[in-house]
């Protein structure tokens, strides 16, 4: 199951609070995930968990009779299995507060997560952290777009900035920042979500940093390994034309102690250096080998 399929199923099991609350959210799902079905307001989704909240925040509205809510569950041609809930269309449906982003419900910011978890829930998408830190929600127009940015950025409790793209004939709001995709999830209730996101991006960042350092390792060791053999190569051919003996005495401690220790650093040789000599020290000795040898 994917990590939106979590998300969802968690936000489906929030307490239902008040009915401002109830409103709230149902006004941010239908707003932005409903659409028009002849004579009736529907909202569909391939989570069950979704439409599943939406029946029962309707259910505690006790108005089903007044609604007349029709619950489906269609299997389309390529076997993913849609959840649709219609509801009779008026536009004094919910006390005139869905369909209207004027509802001053929405000029409390104490109600925005009750109305961004609405909007999550119909139309929200967050990819699995192990592969990617992205959280989307599709909405139909840029007018839609355009309202639900004005809303994150006037959400003081948030401080997010969404990015967004046009694909296709939709618009896509994203979140691309794992700490504000965290927060995001937080706010909205799926605190459980939150922590399991956070505890993977920890486990990432630590694999990421274990490797950073391995390949910096080996590649240090790599750059060591060239460069003592082209040292240790130097020395066997000052030795082999007989100028080993000639050199000055502290060039040719340290040409032994190259060539007793291969693969020893800078720093390692300097340490085992019988006098005190600096890690710069052996590099410049080492070099003024090679320089030797060269013009042979």
């Amino acid at each position: 199951m994917s990590f939106s399929y979590y998300v969802k199923k968690e936000l489906s099991n929030i307490k239902i609070e008040a009915k401002i609350n109830i409103l709230t959210e149902l006004c941010g799902a239908f707003y932005f995930g409903g659409y028009i079905d002849g004579e009736r307001l529907a909202i569909s989704s391939e989570n069950k968990y979704s439409t599943d909240r939406i029946w029962n925040l309707i259910d505690n509205l006790h108005c089903k009779k007044k609604l007349s809510p029709i619950y489906l569950s269609d299997k389309s041609c390529n076997l993913r299995c849609i959840h649709t809930i219609k509801i009779n269309f008026k536009y004094n449906i919910f006390e005139n507060k869905i369909g209207f982003c004027t509802s001053p419900y929405l000029m409390n910011e104490k109600l925005y997560n009750c109305f961004l978890r609405g909007v999550f829930i119909s139309c929200g998408n967050i990819l699995d952290p192990n592969s990617k830190y992205h959280l989307e929600i599709n909405v139909s127009n840029e007018k839609l777009c355009d309202t639900l940015i004005e809303m994150f950025e006037s959400c003081k409790s948030l401080n997010i900035s969404p990015g967004v793209i046009k694909r296709k004939n939709k618009f896509v709001i994203y979140i691309k920042d794992s700490q504000k995709i965290i927060d995001f999830l937080v706010f909205i209730g799926a605190t459980k979500s939150a922590m399991k996101f956070m505890q993977i991006k920890m486990v990432k960042e630590m694999r990421n940093n274990i490797n950073r350092s391995t390949n910096f390792e080996t590649a240090n060791l790599s750059k060591i390994t060239s460069s003592s053999a082209k040292q240790v190569s130097a020395i066997k051919k000052l030795k082999e034309n007989n100028k080993f003996n000639f050199l000055p005495e502290h060039l040719k401690e340290t040409a032994y102690l190259r060539i007793n220790n291969p693969y020893a650093s800078l720093e390692e040789l300097s340490k085992i250096s019988k006098k005190p000599v600096t890690k710069s020290g052996i590099n410049h000795r080492l070099k003024k080998l090679v320089d030797i040898s060269e013009e042979i």
